[in-house]
This record gives structure tokens, sequence and C-alpha cells, in this order.
């Protein structure tokens, strides 16, 4: 098990990974907005320096809204566009896995839905892989991203994996663990936090109603790689205290 740390895309960049390597965490999760993240504002010399002195090279996040689904073919190309602008950010500090969100419109039908989103992901993902960047797929907290619809997404996309998200995972009536039964092979990172099955809140770990014994427990049968703690809280000591109690729910999985 692998834990890494997000940097608030809010927050001056270098004071992130300064406060991650202090807390010994193995990688850093690099989100990429617009702001103080903002790709014309990265010394990119300077933060794959920095970012090299964890254990392992992190993984990168592009922003969540992408409109990867519009119905509109222009939006669509704009997010392909917008896409590969963080591409050559991570490139140049070495960062080989980047995550992209679903995106649903809601007023067409689900099968319509899935196929702006797999068009585009084609060419994002074709693109991410000029830049030796493999792409994954991030549910998000929609109503349309069960497991099924999530993996006829995968089906019909080429390169590109699974990034499993316990607390978008764990509303709608659905359960984590109902992910890993059914998209374990496409399974390349994991996102960990907490909520009560009603909104999405990224709280800090048992502090909602996700069976965390059963869900590691099924989790890892089928992945032991790498965990980014996607705890929102003005207090990190939340997020410090959830890393040791994920290592001691994995020693007992």
């Amino acid at each position: 098990m692998l834990v890494g740390y997000p940097n608030n895309p809010k927050h001056s960049l270098e004071k992130e990974i300064a406060w991650a390597l202090s807390n010994d965490f193995d990688y850093m999760e690099l989100y990429l907005e617009e702001g103080k993240t903002n790709p014309a504002s990265i010394n990119f010399e300077r933060i794959k320096a920095l970012l090299s002195e964890f254990p392992l090279v992190g993984s990168g996040h592009i922003p969540w809204y992408l409109p990867i689904g519009s119905p509109l073919p222009e939006i669509r190309n704009a997010a392909f566009t917008a896409a590969e602008r963080y591409f050559k950010v991570f490139e140049a500090v070495g960062i080989s896995r980047v995550a992209v969100h679903a995106h649903w419109c809601g007023s067409f039908q689900v099968r319509d839905m899935i196929f702006f989103q797999v068009e585009t992901l084609n060419k994002i993902a074709a693109s991410a892989s000029s830049f030796g960047i493999k792409l994954m797929l991030e549910l998000t907290d929609r109503k349309e991203d069960s497991p099924e619809n999530i993996k006829n997404i995968l089906a019909q996309t080429e390169g590109v994996g699974f990034l499993l998200d316990s607390g978008h995972a764990n509303l709608w009536g659905r359960k984590p663990g109902d992910y890993v039964d059914i998209l374990s092979s496409y399974l390349e990172h994991v996102h960990l936090h907490d909520n009560f099955r009603d909104s999405d809140l990224h709280l800090p770990i048992t502090c909602g109603n996700i069976d965390w014994e059963q869900f590691l427990k099924v989790l890892k049968k089928r992945y032991d790689k790498t965990f980014t703690l996607e705890i929102f809280s003005k207090s990190r000591d939340y997020l410090l205290l959830s890393r040791d109690k994920l290592k001691k729910y994995w020693e007992k999985a």
C-alpha cells in the first residue's frame, strides 16, 4: 500500500509539496486547475525536482469539471484541447498517470451520454499516450455513474483505466465494493474519503457510514497499489489520522 496526498490547487504548490514531504507521504497527486496551479504559473524544473524527493512518482488530476460528455462537439473538442494543455505539464514534471472525471449531461438518454464520453475519451487517451501518460476515468457523484455504465464506457475506449473513488461510489444506494467486483480488471488507482450516502462530503475515514473493514477486505483481494486520501478539512490532522486508520484496516484485511 502506497498513500498519497492531493494538493489543494488554491494553495501554493511548493508549500503543499513541502507539507506532504514533511509528513512522509509516499507520493503527491498533482491537481492542476486554473488558479495557483495554472499550467502557465508552474516552474516545471522546480516542481519536477521537488516531486522526485518522494519515494514514488505520483499521479495527476485535471479539472473535474472538464465537459468531456457535452452533447456539443465544439465543447467536447474544447475539453480535448484543455486536457492537452495539462498533459504538457504532467509530462514535464514526470507524471505518467492522470485522472479525468466522467461527465453526464442529464437531459439525454444514458446511451447518448456514454457515446459522447467514449468519443472524447478515445481522443484524449490517444493524446495522453503521446505524452507517455496513462489516462484514468474517475466516477463522479452522479446517479449515472453506476458500475455498469462505467464498464460500458471503459469497454469502448482504448488505453483508459479506472479510478475508484470510495466516496462517489457510496452514493445512490451503491457501495464501493460493487465497483471492485465489476471493474477490478480496469482498476489503476483509488481515492479514499467517507460520507453518509446522501452527498459528496469528503469526510475523514470512519466519519461516514462506509464499512471500511468490509470494503478494504474486498479491495485487497484484487488491488494493492496507490491510494490518495481526498480528505477535505481545514485541519490536516484529520488527513493524517485517516492515513493511520487506513493502514491499520489494511493490515487486518
